[in-house]
This record gives structure tokens, sequence and C-alpha cells, in this order.
């Protein structure tokens, strides 16, 4: 049994496949989450655990939200990766006015596309500036 019990949401623990050499049955491959370099998969388990596999180590986290539900893609959305709505969100705005303004759709997806991309990185940066290490 794989116990994170007391486990920060989002703190990083690094387990060698040496110590744990495959997942319990409950964890399931999934391609919900963000790729990171080096890593073969990504699978989902129970109360909130993601894991990565490296070729020689597993590499996991609680995250406040499952995304595999309806309930707990809102969770994962609002806290746990805040950048997808809010560049959304600014995307649409900024290129509806755009849009608007101009009437030329080229340029407002371009300009959407644009604002969506820096709200997405400033977001994202900000949150790890904010992150607990």
């Amino acid at each position: 049994m794989l116990n994170l019990s007391g486990i920060t949401p989002h703190k990083k623990v690094v387990m060698p496949k040496s110590v744990l050499p495959t997942l319990p049955e409950d964890f399931e491959l999934t391609d919900l989450g963000e790729p990171k370099e080096g890593a073969v998969r990504q699978y989902r388990g129970p109360h909130g655990v993601h894991v990565h596999e490296f070729a020689g180590y597993w590499e996991m986290h609680v995250d406040f939200g499952d995304p595999r539900t309806i309930e707990g893609l809102i969770t994962h959305l609002t806290y746990d990766v805040p950048e997808i709505p809010a560049a959304t969100v600014v995307g649409l705005i900024s290129g509806y006015f755009s849009y608007r303004e101009s009437g030329d759709l080229r340029k407002a997806l371009t300009v959407g596309a644009l604002f969506a991309l820096g709200t997405y990185l400033i977001v994202r940066e900000l949150k790890t500036l904010l992150e607990p290490s």
C-alpha cells in the first residue's frame, strides 16, 4: 500500500523503483497532466495522487482535485492548474474585443492566442513563486 498521508498538495515525492518496483493496482495510466521531460508515463491514483514514471524512479504529488470526475475537474482547474481557465478567459475576452474593434477574425484569433499564452505563462510563474517548496 502506498501511503502518502500527511503530504502537502503539490509537494513532490521521489520514490526509487528499487523501493517501489510497481504502483499499486488502483493507479490508472492517464494522459491527464502536464508532461514532464524524461517521464515515460503518467498515472492517477486514489485521493488525488498524480505520478510521473521515470526510468529509475516515480515522482509523485497530491493534487487538490482529480480531473477524472466533473467535481474533481472543477477543483483541479481552480486550485491545481488555474493558469488554464485564466488563460482561456483572457484569450476569449481579448479576442472578442479585438474582433469587435477590427472585424478581422484572423487578427482577433491572433490577439486572443497571444493574450492567452501570456496569461498562462504569467499565472504559472506566479503559482510557482507562491507555492511552498
